[in-house]
Formats: C-alpha cells, structure tokens, sequence
C-alpha cells in the first residue's frame, strides 16, 4: 500500500506501529544513551553506552554483536553515522568526540573539548566539519582534517542540548538549558531567529518531520512541541503530543519515515506512538525496566523500529 502525502513531492510505503518485540539486544552494562540505524539500508544498529562503549549489532540474518568500539574512558552521550555509513562520529563525558572507522572499529581522530558535549551534527553538503555543542553553552564548527575550530556559533546562556539542520541543510535550529531556540545560517555564526517565551522549558531533542516543514522539540513539562521548520518558524500551539512522562531525562523524540506517526520514549520505560495528523495517543507498549531514552524508526521497514533504555538493553519491535 502507498499513499501519497500532500505535502511530500514523492512517494513512500506506509508506515504501521510495531506490534511486538522480536528481539533484544544484551551485552551492554550499564544505559544505552543513543541508537542509530545504519545510513538507507537500516543492516545494523549502532548504540552508545554509558559503560564507555558503542556497539554494531546486526538487524536481519544475525542479530548479535559484531563489534564493540572502546576509545572513551567516560559514558558515550551522542553518536552520527555519516552518508554511507563507513565512519561515525561520538561524544562523551570525557570531554572528547571521537572519530571512528565503521567496519575496522579504528579511530581516525581525537578532538577534546574544554568541556563535556552533548550532541553532534554533520551536514552532509560538508563532508569535512562536524559541529559540536554542550557544556561551554556554545557550538563550535571544527575540521575533521585539521582539529580546528572554525567557527563558533556563540549566544546561547547555558549549554546547548541540540543542534539540528533545516531548509536543505542551510540552517541550524539549536536549543539550549537556556529554553531558547535559535536558527542560524550554516557556517555564518549569526542568530536570524530568536524562539525565547517566558511559558517555555528546556527542550532536550528535536525532530524534523520528514515533510521538512516543521520541527518536534521535546519539551521538559511531558510535552512535545511544533515549530515551523522554515520561514518564520511559528510555533503551532494547538500542536502537541502528550501523555508521557519525560520531566528530568534527554529523552528523544522521532517521527514515521512516513510522517504518519511521532514517537518517544518515556521515564517509566514506555514507548508512546502518537497520530500525527490527529495528535491522539495511537499506542503505548511498556517497552523497558528504567528510562527508554531513545526509539528509532527503520530507514525503509514500514513496521520495524528501535529503542534503548538506562536498562542496558536495546530492543527491535515490528
């Protein structure tokens, strides 16, 4: 079945809430704080550990561990695959982000920060910098090549939570324990839009709807909020996702390939599938013992999805 979306200039396969758990992947020892599918073909699942560790784990044919990646000497806070996959970057609570080969488990690159980061962003229009943003409240634009920093994205009070790309890679939305939301111009470190409310909270994730138009940010007071991803970045205050528990936790927030359906996790361990379209509370399945931090949809398996959890697990549902 595809259904065509008015606001897409193409065709997907519809996507369904997964009915069940088909397995769980065990081998980490303490909380998994990010998973992300490998790049278009989703045939591994890379998850950052607060045990110092990330690890490959095979999604079809065998789903057990295939590598485990050990270069940090503090729990993992964030990892990116990059276009196709063969190298990743990581950050962790040992102030470093670290360069990795995919296949060979190999660090290509050290790059130590004054002070912990928190998330990373690649755009893929420039393959030779990554941007880093956490606890010395800035984000900085370094060079793979070189190390340097080449730019500093500089205005946020506090640390910056996230750092997310829009209208075709050509602006930064940023967020920050400040509870404000910034947009920038890629590589011209000025703030062209400032989101600040005295009613706003820290926003701890943000999604772009694969629609591109607007953006999902995870709200500290158990809601997820919608902005405009483009032009003047409206807030859409009749659009919000509720009933989970996130006050206090990082949890991350994530959409449907299909844009049918957001999803995130919870502090009690649920996972929450909300319409869309409807806002309604579509499904929730007691996924996890602790905090399911992070969920994760399948580049192109219309049912097939991902969580992981402070519980160490990360588990496969379709």
């Amino acid at each position: 079945l595809y259904s065509k979306y008015k606001d897409r200039d193409f065709i997907i396969e519809e996507n369904f809430p997964p009915k069940k758990e088909i397995h769980t992947y065990k081998g980490h020892k303490l909380g998994v704080q990010r998973i992300r599918f490998f790049p278009k073909y989703g045939n591994y699942i890379l998850s950052a550990s607060l045990d110092n560790t990330l690890k490959l784990w095979g999604v079809y044919k065998t789903k057990s561990c295939i590598r485990t990646y050990k270069g940090h000497f503090k729990g993992v806070k964030d990892v990116l695959f990059d276009n196709d996959g063969s190298s990743f970057i990581s950050c962790g609570y040992d102030n470093n982000v670290i360069y990795w080969d995919t296949e060979y488990g190999k660090i290509k690159g050290i790059y130590n920060q004054k002070k912990t980061p928190y998330c990373l962003c690649l755009n893929p229009d420039d393959p030779n910098i990554f941007l880093v943003g956490g606890a010395t409240n800035k984000i900085c634009h370094f060079d793979f090549r070189t190390g340097n920093i080449e730019l500093e994205y500089n205005e946020h009070l506090q640390a910056i939570n996230t750092i997310t790309l829009c209208e075709n890679n050509k602006k930064l939305i940023s967020t920050s324990d400040d509870k404000k939301i910034f947009i920038w111009e890629y590589g011209l470190p000025v703030v062209v839009k400032y989101i600040s409310d005295a009613s706003m909270f820290s926003i701890t994730s943000v999604s772009v709807h694969p629609n591109n138009n607007f953006f999902l940010c995870q709200s500290m007071n158990n809601m997820i909020t919608v902005y405009e991803a483009t032009g003047k970045f409206r807030l859409f205050s009749k659009k919000t996702f509720k009933g989970h528990q996130n006050v206090g936790y990082s949890i991350n927030v994530s959409c449907s390939n299909d844009g049918k359906y957001v999803i995130s996790g919870d502090c009690n361990g649920g996972l929450f599938i909300w319409n869309w379209k409807k806002m309604l509370n579509y499904k929730n399945i007691k996924a996890h013992n602790k905090v399911c931090i992070d969920c994760v949809w399948h580049p192109f398996n219309n049912s097939m999805l991902a969580t992981a959890s402070w519980d160490g697990t990360v588990k496969l549902w379709e």
